[in-house]
């Protein structure tokens, strides 16, 4: 399903779908969109297989306590990871 986001340069509004490979641009002056993805449990798995954005949920007693979004150096990686953990314990 598609969500109608404004475009923070021109306001022009762009349907935006769930998931899609590369990224959404604006139709009217071509500016990256923001693309947030709002899915309940059943949606998920879908939205985050079809997407090209690397994403890491991380999960302590069945609730997300970290959402890494984006590539990153591994060093901020494990250090966003052991934040999370420190932060769950």
């Amino acid at each position: 399903m598609a969500e109608i986001i404004a475009c923070p340069s021109c306001d022009t509004k762009n349907r935006v779908p769930a998931a899609a490979s590369g990224h959404p641009r604006c139709a009217s002056c071509k500016a990256d969109l923001p693309w947030l993805v709002d899915v309940d449990e059943a949606g998920f798995a879908g939205a985050v297989e079809e997407s090209s954005t690397p994403a890491m949920f991380i999960y302590v007693n069945g609730e997300v306590v970290e959402e890494i979004v984006g590539a990153r150096p591994e060093h901020e990686m494990r250090m966003d990871i052991e934040r999370a953990l420190k932060k769950a314990a």
